[in-house]
């Protein structure tokens, strides 16, 4: 027995040793034949952007929304990845850690696109342009088969620059707030038959774009126009300017974006060489009031005479402004009067000598708000104002709280360009505590003083 158990043991040690020595020569065979011969060349490295593209387009998701791609191995792609710097990889690793686990198709193609040209094409020299070409004429007397585009800030401002003209000449900034657009989005407008892209690549108009927001916004407006098959679009140099990029990146990422497709684009320079002379223009036609944030004062202690502005709801809840405007003028009667949006409802307080105005524009109270029925509401205002000897001079309003940061700009961007002769005060917010001052508020200017003659003809008038 014990002889038996021995041979038996041997002959497991034996197979083990044939197996191993079986699965060392399959690992070897598999191995010569994946390693690259020395006599094969190596795969060359273009940098053509249509393989670029279809290195880009490898791009599948698997059950659980993970994203599979052979960039790893694929020499064209590591190549371009270990070219960039270590900012490049930071922001990378950073933008990577932001997008969630689950995402639609366009986006993580939108992500690696912008990854691909950020390492290869930003900073590319001599690069063979078909796309994208560079004439000497005024954008806005392109024909009416381009559409045309430019680079605005989330609060739609628009006070300077090209983006001036574009607000006077296609208007409607209402109905671009109302599409809610945020940094790297796109807003959109029709106007003859043609399409108007605003490029939202920055928060607030004071402030710059980056190229990654640029190209957020460049993509998605590609998108639209391979949808719609537009042919042919005009742009002023995007970005540049006043938004101090480089013109040879956004030029290089036009031409990285619309490579493969059939639109062609066309940059006006004109238009930025005559920008002063139109810009004058535009400001003595667009006439802006006077902004005054007021900070330490109460709006029960403001002058006679004066608007006062209050945003309501259909379903007439009661905000901390209106209950403190009711504390102090007793507007509840005719704010529980059955609302209507899009209308104005009026409290005349001691004698005429302030006009309250709520507008209905919200169905609920925590329905974000309607820009096209507020300006409605202020534009009647301001026509029932100038019919008025003399017109009141001061539009007073409480700051509202909502979850849009960018509220009151956008409340006070309407105001300023609807209004007409008059100063817009803006009191604290009754939810926070007095004195309170957010980081983004601008400091308090000097009140304008209204001139000698109206202030004659106001204390004449209501004697």
């Amino acid at each position: 027995m014990n002889r038996n158990n021995k041979s038996t043991q041997k002959n497991k040690k034996k197979g083990k040793k044939s197996d191993k020595k079986k699965h060392n020569e399959s690992a070897k065979v598999s191995n010569e034949s994946v390693a690259p011969s020395k006599s094969e060349p190596k795969p060359d490295v273009s940098n053509n952007i249509e393989t670029v593209k279809e290195k880009v387009a490898q791009v599948s998701l698997s059950n659980d929304g993970a994203v599979a791609s052979d960039s790893r191995s694929d020499p064209f792609m590591r190549n371009c990845k270990t070219n960039s710097n270590e900012s490049n990889k930071h922001s990378n690793d950073t933008r990577k850690a932001e997008c969630p686990l689950k995402q639609d198709k366009r986006s993580i193609e939108l992500e690696e696109a912008l990854d691909t040209y950020m390492n290869c094409f930003r900073l590319k020299k001599n690069m063979e342009y078909k796309c994208v070409e560079e004439i000497e004429a005024d954008l806005f007397a392109m024909k009416k088969e381009y559409h045309l585009g430019h680079c605005v800030a989330e609060d739609f401002n628009m006070g300077s620059g090209i983006a001036l003209e574009f607000r006077k000449l296609f208007k409607q900034v209402d109905v671009l707030l109302n599409q809610r657009v945020k940094q790297g989005g796109l807003g959109l407008l029709e106007s003859d038959g043609r399409y108007i892209y605003y490029l939202v690549t920055k928060r607030e108009s004071n402030g710059k774009p980056t190229l990654e927001t640029l190209f957020k916004s460049v993509y998605k407006m590609k998108c639209h126009i391979v949808e719609n098959d537009v042919k042919m679009l005009a742009l002023p140099r995007i970005g540049c300017g006043l938004d101090r990029l480089e013109w040879s990146e956004v030029k290089n990422m036009l031409e990285f974006v619309f490579t493969g497709t059939e639109c062609k684009i066309t940059i006006c320079n004109y238009q930025m060489a005559q920008e002063s002379v139109s810009v004058a223009k535009s400001k003595h036609q667009l006439r802006k009031c006077n902004i005054t944030q007021v900070f330490d004062a109460d709006i029960k202690d403001i002058e006679e005479y004066s608007i006062i502005v209050y945003l309501g709801s259909e379903d007439a809840r009661v905000t901390p402004q209106i209950s403190k405007l009711d504390s102090h003028f007793n507007i509840m009667k005719e704010y529980r009067n059955s609302p209507r949006i899009g209308t104005t409802v009026l409290t005349k307080v001691q004698q005429d000598k302030y006009l309250i105005y709520g507008c209905i524009v919200k169905r609920k109270q925590y329905d974000p708000v309607d820009y096209v029925q507020f300006l409605k509401c202020i534009a009647d205002i301001n026509k029932m104002n100038l019919k008025l000897k003399p017109p009141y001079y001061y539009v007073a309003m409480l700051k509202e709280n909502d979850n849009d940061n960018l509220l009151m700009s956008k409340i006070v961007n309407l105001m300023r360009n609807c209004f007409h002769n008059v100063d817009i005060l803006l009191y604290p917010n009754p939810s926070f505590p007095k004195g309170y001052k957010r980081k983004s508020e601008v400091q308090p200017r000097q009140r304008h003083q209204s001139s000698s003659k109206r202030q004659k003809l106001i204390n004449e008038y209501f004697k």
